[in-house]
């Protein structure tokens, strides 16, 4: 193997592979054309790759690195690929849609790999970490994955459950016997719920239930697990999928408990080790330490803005993990050889199996059946299982979807979240219309639940300026002070100006603008919302509504105390 090889500007390695000649091509921006290393002689893959490296590491000034194949399989690297020609002119295919559409989406930049038969048979990634810069992203660049987490976090618990320390049915109140730190409004789900039930999504809260806590009001999980209670359920316990990232993280805690270990050291242990995952972090300084990180972005109206990442270890096990293709493409071979690395392991098919099975039926139509398992999207349709998911943190994306029964999966990740996640379902339904020769778009992201994310969380980085149609009726000073919500707990309202306020959420300390709209009514600034002081005593407001907090379930109003 070469050694310290500097990473690629744009990589691209495609194996093309025919009957009559077998090459690989690497794509570079120094080069226009491709360079071509002729391998028709070579008696396997591992000679193969070494060709490669070798050469490689003889053309340093024209690479910033190649260790593509670090991340496969050695013991099996000379099993022979089935269908070469078709595999190669469908990741050929691939490319040319990929470089098409990509400079159209509005995305700095993103990472792709795609793995076939225990395979990379395609890994490239395109643009830059952050807008108005020139520092490429390459393959060790890690992204937020937003809830691609979900995946680890129920494959560390599948790790648990082959060594005896949980079950998929354990209650949750076996890990939370304290009804201070867990006690949900529904009697019955707060007694019943299992593992299995918070990793499917089945608990009965409203759909991304919690989200503005971690985001808005920047609370830990303690705090934002003992403010579950104030919210009333949307439906019966097990009777509906609704896409829940604070229930699903109260599972990943309960294996931390389980355990005996935080839930990232566990995560590190039961898998970033054993996979070989070196640049993947599960919190938040993991990823903004690490000096190769993507920056993120937020799209408005066509313009592409860097905005500071958020801080999601609040729900670390629902969405915080941070990755690299190259690990990625690790994961991804982890997923498809049934729990195995490098020969190991890693976690039991069975349990791995258990992840990618149906609990709960998220919609049916005449074309296709989506459930969710755990931790996973499955889709059935044309007699084909996908598994799936996407992860947006609103300032960026992530994709995977692989199919088991071909041994084929693709990885997409992007630095940016208004249009990430579609880029990386567009690329990954286009690359099994290849495969498949489908000639029809395939749609298999019909769902917005598992691809909102965030999405119906309340942040927008990127504030809308309000015009005020005349002053406020009050001195602005009598519309300050702390206003409290069961649930979301205080807001603090503070002077900016003669006729703009401030407001500050829980322990956020950045303020949010509000301009005076008209009457005792403001704006918020960042989302265009209401936000209406009302009960007047004294000359002062004793009780604001705030539009943007009437979501899922929750009462937007808050008392002054």
């Amino acid at each position: 193997m070469v050694k310290n090889s500097k990473i690629i500007v744009s990589i691209v390695l495609v194996i093309s592979i025919s009957i009559i000649s077998f090459s690989v091509y690497i794509f570079t921006e120094h080069s226009p054309t491709p360079i071509k290393i002729n391998l028709n002689n070579y008696n396997n893959t591992t000679d193969m790759e070494n060709n490669v490296l070798n050469f490689v590491g003889s053309h340093e000034d024209n690479f910033n690195t190649i260790k593509s194949h670090d991340n496969l399989d050695k013991k099996n690297n000379t099993i022979p690929i089935k269908n070469k020609t078709h595999i190669s002119n469908v990741v050929d295919n691939l490319n040319n849609y990929v470089e098409s559409v990509f400079p159209k989406i509005g995305i700095p930049g993103s990472a792709i790999v795609v793995i076939y038969q225990g395979k990379i048979v395609y890994m490239k990634t395109l643009g830059v970490k952050k807008v108005g810069e020139s520092d490429p992203i390459d393959i060790n660049t890690i992204f937020q994955i937003g809830s691609n987490s979900k995946g680890f976090t129920s494959a560390a618990i599948a790790a648990l459950v082959d060594e005896g320390k949980m079950n998929w049915d354990d209650l949750i109140r076996k890990y939370y016997p304290n009804y201070n730190e867990f006690n949900l409004s529904d009697p019955i789900a707060t007694e019943q719920c299992t593992i299995r039930d918070l990793l499917s999504h089945r608990s009965g809260m409203y759909e991304n239930t919690g989200n503005e806590h971690v985001i808005d009001f920047q609370y830990n999980f303690p705090e934002i697990l003992f403010r579950m209670r104030y919210i009333p359920p949307e439906s019966e316990f097990r009777t509906k999928f609704a896409y829940n990232n604070i229930m699903f993280s109260l599972a990943g805690e309960s294996s931390a408990r389980a355990s005996g270990m935080d839930w990232g050291y566990l995560v590190k242990q039961k898998l970033f080790d054993p996979l070989n995952m070196t640049s993947t972090g599960t919190y938040f300084n993991d990823y903004i330490s690490n000096p190769n990180y993507a920056a993120t972005h937020y799209t408005v109206d066509g313009i592409t803005y860097y905005v500071p990442p958020l801080n999601l270890d609040a729900m670390g096990p629902a969405g915080s993990i941070s990755s690299s293709i190259k690990d990625m493409a690790n994961w991804l071979s982890f997923q498809l050889a049934n729990g195995q690395f490098n020969g190991q392991q890693v976690v039991s098919s069975k349990s791995l199996t258990e992840t990618h099975t149906p609990q709960i039926l998220i919609e049916s139509s005449p074309t296709q059946d989506i459930y969710y398992g755990l931790g996973w999207a499955i889709i059935k349709k044309d007699g084909k299982t996908y598994i799936q998911h996407a992860g947006s943190t609103r300032l960026s994306a992530s994709f995977m979807s692989f199919i088991p029964s071909e041994q084929l999966g693709i990885v997409v990740l992007a630095n940016e979240g208004s249009n990430g996640a579609t880029f990386g379902s567009v690329v990954a339904n286009k690359l099994y219309e290849l495969y498949f020769n489908i000639k029809t778009p395939l749609t298999l992201t019909s769902t917005p639940n598992i691809y909102r994310d965030l999405e119906n969380s309340t942040y927008n980085p990127v504030p809308v300026k309000t015009t005020s149609l005349n002053p406020p009726p009050l001195p602005i000073e009598n519309y300050t002070g702390i206003y409290y919500s069961n649930y979301y707990g205080n807001i603090k309202i503070e002077k900016s100006s003669e006729t703009t306020l401030n407001l500050y959420a829980g322990n956020n300390p950045e303020p949010n603008p509000l301009s005076h709209y008209s009457g005792n009514t403001f704006k918020d600034d960042y989302h265009n919302t209401d936000v209406i002081f009302s009960k007047i005593e004294d000359g002062k407001p004793q009780e604001v509504f705030t539009e943007r907090w009437e979501i899922n379930g929750a009462n937007g109003t808050f008392n002054r105390i």
